[in-house]
């Protein structure tokens, strides 16, 4: 997949996901912003893991840049917490829908969609430029640009920190796939999980650790990479009539006794932490 069709294959696609969106109900989950904040850590994996570590705290008064804001409640919570949002999305529709959000909630948030390497903003600009899943819907070519401009855009102290799925087991990864999730059908049924993959935004790509360290090390001098969500990846194998919340708490008492690379080998998603942007000159 080339970069124009990558851009234009994800444009289209979160165009259409957000053109109906109820400003009014986004709204009106921002009614208790603390409620709202540690509703999201208890039930999404993925916004416990970018605010892993009390990153809530440092955010009041620092300039940082969303990459990929979607529907803007990340923008908004990082707004409540102090921070200085810019908000970019490949979709317009995002940057509208965040611009009246942001306005209803009393936020200043300045906005921008279009391909990120374009954005009209000075270099050194950024305390920090974040992102929750958003690197995985990049080719790996588009994903060096990005982060080439990621590391422009950041000042000297500043950092970059992702929240991405995990892939570091190949196998277990296809197991998976035997078992429907979400919109995403089994891929025993051939027919029907062809249909998804051609309107699925994800490009073919690797989402293990190893290639996020190493895409990340040409741009940043430090690297680091959490994983997150053991558990999720295990309770998938178990009939939904045994899921909950008790297994899950069973399960991050008995995993906490493993070794680290065990997590990362069996991590759903992974909080990718980068600091010391590297300088290139102008081409």
């Amino acid at each position: 997949m080339s970069v124009q069709n990558n851009l234009s294959v994800n444009t289209s696609h979160y165009n259409q996901l957000y053109e109906g969106l109820d400003i009014a109900e986004l709204v009106r989950k921002f009614q208790n912003p603390e409620k709202l904040f540690e509703r999201s850590q208890r039930k999404v994996l993925s916004t416990k893991a970018f605010f892993s570590g009390a990153f809530e705290q440092e955010l009041s008064n620092k300039c940082v840049l969303e990459v990929g804001a979607g529907n803007g409640l990340l923008t908004c919570l990082m707004s409540h917490f102090g921070a200085l949002v810019t908000a970019h999305d490949i979709s317009p529709k995002s940057a509208n829908l965040i611009s009246e959000l942001a306005t209803a909630l009393n936020f200043k948030v300045a906005t921008y969609h279009d391909n990120l390497t374009e954005l009209p903003v000075d270099d050194r600009s950024f305390d920090f430029v974040v992102g929750k899943s958003i690197l995985h819907h990049l080719t790996h070519e588009l994903e060096e640009q990005y982060y080439q401009k990621i590391a422009a855009l950041l000042k000297d102290t500043g950092q970059a920190r992702f929240v991405e799925p995990a892939h570091n087991m190949p196998f277990l990864r296809k197991l998976l796939l035997l078992l429907p999730s979400g919109s995403r059908p089994s891929i025993l049924k051939k027919q029907a999980y062809k249909t998804f993959k051609n309107n699925d935004p994800h490009p073919e790509r690797d989402n293990s650790s190893k290639h996020f360290r190493a895409v990340a090390s040409k741009y940043f001098y430090q690297v680091d990479i959490k994983p997150f969500g053991i558990e999720q990846s295990i309770i998938a194998f178990f009939p939904k009539g045994w899921r909950g919340p008790k297994l899950e708490a069973f399960l991050q008492k008995i995993l906490s006794f493993l070794p680290s690379w065990f997590h990362h080998k069996l991590a759903k998603v992974q909080v990718i932490s980068c600091a010391g942007p590297k300088r290139f000159p102008k081409a």
